[in-house]
C-alpha cells in the first residue's frame, strides 16, 4: 500500500507539473495571439487609410475615363454637326455637295444611289416594272375570260 501511495503521489506531482506546463503553454499562446491581434489591428490602422485612398483614386480615375469618353463622343457629334452645318450653308449658296472619291455616291460609283435623283430614277424604274407586270396580269385574266 505504501508503494502504491508513493506512486500515486509521484504521478499526481507529475500530472501537476504537466498541468502547470500546459497552463504556461496556453498562457504563452494566448499572449502571442493577443500580441498578433494587436499587431494586426495596428497594421490595419496604418493601411486602412491607404486602402481607402487607393479605392477612392481608382473610382475617380474610372469616372474621369467615363467623362473623357463622353467628351470624345460629344466632340465627334459636334464635328459632325459642324460639317452638316457647312453642307447646309453650301446648299443655301447653291454649291452642291459631292462625295469623296471611293465613297458611296461618288462619280466613280454612279450606281451608289446616294443622291436624290438616283433614288428618283430607281423608284421610276421599279414603278415601270410593276406597271408592266400588272398589265401582263390583266391581259392574262382577260384572255382567260374570253376563252
Amino acid at each position: 500500500y505504501a508503494a502504491s501511495t508513493a506512486q500515486t503521489r509521484a504521478a499526481a506531482a507529475a500530472l501537476a507539473a504537466a498541468d502547470a506546463a500546459a497552463a504556461r503553454a496556453v498562457k504563452t499562446g494566448e499572449n502571442e495571439r493577443l500580441s498578433a491581434e494587436s499587431a494586426e489591428a495596428a497594421a490595419w490602422a496604418r493601411w486602412r487609410p491607404l486602402a481607402v485612398r487607393i479605392g477612392t483614386q481608382r473610382e475617380i480615375e474610372r469616372r474621369i475615363a467615363a467623362a473623357q469618353s463622353r467628351a470624345d463622343m460629344l466632340n465627334a457629334q459636334l464635328s459632325w454637326w459642324k460639317s452638316y452645318e457647312g453642307r447646309l450653308g453650301d446648299a443655301r449658296r447653291g454649291i452642291l455637295y459631292t462625295a469623296a472619291p471611293g465613297t458611296l455616291g461618288a462619280a466613280d460609283r454612279p450606281f451608289g444611289l446616294s443622291t436624290f435623283w438616283d433614288w428618283v430614277f430607281a423608284l421610276f424604274a421599279l414603278s415601270g416594272l410593276l406597271s408592266a407586270l400588272w398589265a401582263l396580269l390583266l391581259r392574262a385574266r382577260l384572255a382567260r375570260t374570253r376563252a
